[in-house]
């Protein structure tokens, strides 16, 4: 019972930080709903205010000017002119029926990425492996060595 405590905290203390099951959040391109007003009387008549704060735009998301910038030079890497490059992908990311389901390949992308088997992922596991094997044969070995 001894070895098997031994061997979860060796293994739980040799393991990287970043686990190759972590998601990492991609940032989020939902738009904040309008606030609802509510009024007491039923009859009131009178339109919403719309809120003074400036909305921020859907093009100023970080993730649509990252991919904004790689189809741009996408674009120019082909032999296009930049200005072209950018009124084309400006077009394109605007129309949200176009542009939609190009975004979310991208981000199915991004998340099957996160969790790639990696060298550093592997040698972890390899090392917690033969520190288990280790602590399960090292008692059995030293009892039989000396009876």
């Amino acid at each position: 019972m001894l070895s098997l405590f031994i061997f979860l905290l060796i293994s739980l203390l040799s393991f990287p930080s970043c686990t190759p099951f972590t998601v990492h959040p991609l940032t989020s391109s939902f738009r904040p709903l309008p606030p609802l007003h509510l009024s007491s009387s039923p009859s009131s008549s009178s339109p919403p205010q719309p809120s003074d704060a400036p909305r921020p735009s859907r093009l100023q998301d970080p993730e649509i000017l990252l991919c904004k910038e790689e189809l741009i030079s996408r674009y120019v890497s082909h032999g296009h002119p930049r200005s072209l490059a950018e009124a084309e992908v400006l077009k394109f990311l605007e129309d949200e029926d176009r542009s939609g389901p190009y975004l979310e390949m991208r981000r199915q992308a991004a998340l099957q990425e996160v969790g790639r088997f990696t060298p550093e992922v592997g040698a972890a596991l390899a090392a917690a492996f033969f520190l288990g094997l280790a602590g399960n044969v090292a008692p059995k070995v030293w009892e039989g060595l000396h009876m």
